[in-house]
């Protein structure tokens, strides 16, 4: 599999118009309930997922109410990054903007051991209340680029190097 930058990643993702399909890996630190005083601060979270870049949130938000037959109209708030392409730059750091459609693996590791998604479900904390009142919400998730370890778009996968 080629090697890229970073940075090669961000002026590819910069480029690209209109919906494009991907799938990524990348390693995040979930945010935990007590902060460092939580027992499993510094647990990482390994993923692999795909779906689309360049969607507009509020369009899709919009799809699936109509499809659930409820009255259409979502405000996403304001936004206070600069969206370019599937880029998104945000206080001078880059990041890919993903709906995630299918999470193809997930598993977590603390202190190079492996530990279950239920221990780590007890200190994360929850997620905000669905805005979007409906039964399937769209999920959107910013991932810095450093955190991506691998991707694949527009026929051609890549590993991330530093």
């Amino acid at each position: 599999m080629p090697v890229i930058s970073r940075q090669q990643l961000a002026e590819r993702l910069g480029e690209i118009s209109g919906v494009t399909h991907i799938t990524i890996s990348a390693t995040t630190r979930p945010r935990l309930v007590g902060g460092k005083k939580c027992p499993l601060h510094g647990v990482e979270k390994h993923v692999r997922i795909n779906g689309p870049i360049g969607t507009r949130f509020q369009s899709d938000v919009e799809r699936r109410q109509a499809k659930e037959g409820l009255e259409i109209g979502y405000s996403p708030g304001e936004t206070y990054a600069d969206y370019e392409g599937g880029l998104v730059t945000h206080k001078g750091k880059h990041y890919l903007r993903l709906r995630i459609d299918n999470i193809l693996d997930e598993s977590y590791t603390f202190d190079g051991n492996e530990v279950s998604k239920e221990e780590v479900d007890q200190f994360t904390r929850k997620d905000r209340e669905n805005r979007q009142e409906v039964d399937d919400p769209a999920v959107m998730r910013r991932f810095n680029l450093d955190n991506i370890t691998a991707i694949t778009m527009q026929g051609q996968s890549f590993t991330l190097k530093d």
